[in-house]
């Protein structure tokens, strides 16, 4: 994609402006030192490009800059984007847009973000097909960023560019590691995959991994049956034993229906055909209550025997007094009260006599209590030796408890309807497979090729800068880590990216992926989705670093290009060169491609090496009070 920077241009709240000029086939150089603003030229072209957060220091350059512009070339279309300051949500939602390049005086608002979106993502190629299949993060059926091309594949901020951590930016950011590791948006850029099939395979992915859990599920529920067949054969017998179920069930269907209905109506389901226990045990009580009331009656019996004999022997000496001193008694009195004891008297006579007779009776009451206590002991001996005497002796608390045991298995257990409904889903998954592999169309031998070629681009640039102690090693893409990793084809040695070593070697892995890919999809190939463009911030960093411990100072703004190491003068000499030569082989190719280069390097380090593509943006470099913003601006 035809792309490249022409101004970015700064209005401040005192109506004073800025402006940066930029060149097309150039390496733009913004050099200077520290905090003067050079890498906020980033995040200045982050937060035109529509960012929805930006750091933007708020300190001197936020606080000042009522508008931020950029004016740009893409696909042979000049274009301006100005957007407010970032102070408030109000004027961040601020935007000025032109389609013919102008850049006015004083910007107004003229367009909504969500308009201008729409407009930069088909220039960055985006249809109805760039779209995300969804993840943790992103939605499905979202669309794909245009930022996402031009993070990942055109900026290297200072804290990437040397990094043995990452090959590519915005690392910290989850939902562009995933445009990468589950998109596959390389594959993209590069041509060895179309989106729809990017797509197909990842939806196919995903219906291959519910499918396989599904069957697992299935597996589990198969083998949950085999052990609920046994478990529900010991729940039987049970509940048998506890007189919950009398009739014998063979089928497990019947018992499972059986055990739910004792749940759901509780004892009050219980049969009430008597078990041989149950009639004995109901004998036995019959038998005892019986045997209580004989007894009670012994009792009472002999009680009254020994009242009557109480009574008999107190009024004894009346008929003595009548039979020998009658005579002596006179009064009226004394006559009426020995006739009523003598009434009395002879009452207890004629009871007494009757109790002789009820002794008889008293004999065979005794003759049936013996022959109840024999039955007893019969009844009682029965149910010692009944097999089902021990298990059957329960409470009603014991049952309830199996009941409630008897549930929670039951619920543990799903039956065949679950089962049917598993294997429709089953089906219905794979045909919606099958369905999405008739959709694919892909050659998996041509997607090896691009990859190859991809490949003998980045190892061209690496033969190139010559890595110390790698050079009989070849680069290749580890899709698992999003990093590049290297192979000596003849020994087999796999070196990880993770165990390259120093800074420099990651520097020049950087430089030989991103030259190596921007060449292969922009100078040879015509793509569709990544600009021509790069942004790298300070090659220098790791010689500068370095060149720090050895001196032990704390700025790097106290160390001079000549106190470079030898070798590390050579070094960044090396990258330099490598990137020059990049930016040659597009203009002898007659295309376009444009790097943006922020660093503390001087201007004669370039000059010296005869670098004719470097051009200063600033000619007065960000040193000696020169910044991005200058006092006149505030």
């Amino acid at each position: 994609m035809n792309f490249y920077i022409k101004k970015i241009k700064l209005w401040f709240n005192n109506s004073t402006t800025r402006d940066l000029d930029f060149l097309p086939n150039k390496i733009n150089v913004i050099t200077g030192d520290s905090t003067t603003g050079k890498s906020s030229i980033i995040r200045i072209i982050d937060y035109c490009f529509l960012s929805s957060e930006t750091d933007i220091s708020p300190k001197f350059i936020g606080e000042n800059v009522k508008w931020y512009g950029i004016s740009f070339c893409i696909n042979d279309k000049d274009y301006v984007i100005i957007r407010g300051a970032i102070t408030n949500n109000d004027t961040k939602k601020k935007f000025y847009f032109s389609d013919i390049g102008l850049m006015p005086e004083n910007p107004e608002s003229n367009i909504k973000d969500t308009e201008l979106k729409k407009i930069l993502s088909r220039e960055f190629g985006i249809d109805s097909e760039t779209i995300f299949t969804g993840s943790s993060n992103i939605k499905a059926g979202s669309k794909i960023s245009f930022r996402y091309f031009l993070w990942l594949f055109c900026i290297q901020r200072q804290e990437t560019l040397s990094s043995g951590y990452y090959l590519f930016d915005k690392h910290e950011e989850t939902r562009y590691k995933e445009s990468l590791s589950i998109m596959k948006i390389l594959d993209w850029v590069i041509g060895a995959q179309t989106p729809k099939n990017i797509i197909l395979k990842n939806d196919i992915k995903k219906l291959e991994t519910d499918l396989e859990k599904l069957e697992k599920r299935k597996n589990i529920e198969e083998s949950n049956k085999l052990k609920f067949k046994e478990l529900l054969g010991d729940l039987y017998l049970k509940t048998k034993q506890l007189n919950l179920i009398s009739q014998n069930l063979y089928e497990d269907g019947e018992i499972v229906e059986k055990l739910k209905s004792l749940i759901v109506n509780g004892l009050g389901d219980v049969e009430t055909t008597p078990s041989e226990i149950s009639i004995l045990r109901k004998k036995k009580v019959e038998i005892q209550l019986k045997l209580r009331n004989l007894n009670q009656y012994l009792k009472e019996d002999k009680e009254y025997k020994e009242y009557l004999k109480t009574d008999m022997d107190s009024l004894f000496p009346i008929k003595y007094l009548k039979d020998n001193f009658n005579d002596l008694l006179i009064s009226n009195t004394s006559s009426n009260l020995i006739e009523n004891l003598e009434n009395e008297f002879e009452k207890l006579q004629y009871l007494t006599k009757n109790t002789k007779i009820g002794n008889s009776l008293t004999v065979d009451v005794s003759k049936e209590i013996k022959i109840l206590k024999k039955e007893l002991d019969e009844i009682n001996k029965k149910i010692e030796q009944h097999p089902d005497s021990i298990s059957k002796i329960s409470s009603e608390r014991e049952k309830y408890i199996h009941l409630g045991y008897v549930k929670s298995k039951l619920e543990d257990f799903e039956d065949n309807s679950e089962a049917e409904k598993n294997n429709e889903l089953s089906k219905s998954i794979s045909e919606k497979i099958e369905e999405k592999l008739n959709e694919l169309d892909e050659n998996p031998e041509f997607n090896r090729l691009i990859l190859s070629f991809l490949y003998d681009y980045i190892n061209k640039s690496l033969i190139t800068l010559k890595i110390e102690n790698y050079v009989d090693y070849k680069p290749f893409y580890n899709e698992s880590t999003n990093k590049i990793d290297l192979i000596n084809l003849e020994t087999k040695e796999i070196i990880k990216w993770q165990q390259l070593g120093s800074a420099s070697i990651y520097l020049y892995l950087h430089l030989a992926f991103f030259g190596g890919l921007h060449e292969f999809i922009n100078l040879e190939k015509n793509n569709l989705y990544v600009p021509s463009f790069l942004i790298l911030d300070q090659v220098s960093t790791p010689y500068y670093d370095q060149t720090k411990k050895e001196k032990k100072v704390k700025r790097i703004d106290d160390i001079d290009i000549n106190d470079f190491s030898e070798s590390d003068r050579d070094k960044l000499n090396k990258a330099l060169i490598f990137l020059d030569d990049f930016i040659s082989k597009f203009i002898n190719k007659k295309k376009q491609f444009q790097i943006i280069l922020l660093e503390h390097i001087p201007q004669n380090v370039w000059i010296e090496e005869d670098l004719n593509n470097f051009h200063l943006v600033d000619e007065r470099e960000f040193k000696n009070g020169n910044k991005l913003v200058n006092p006149e601006n505030i």
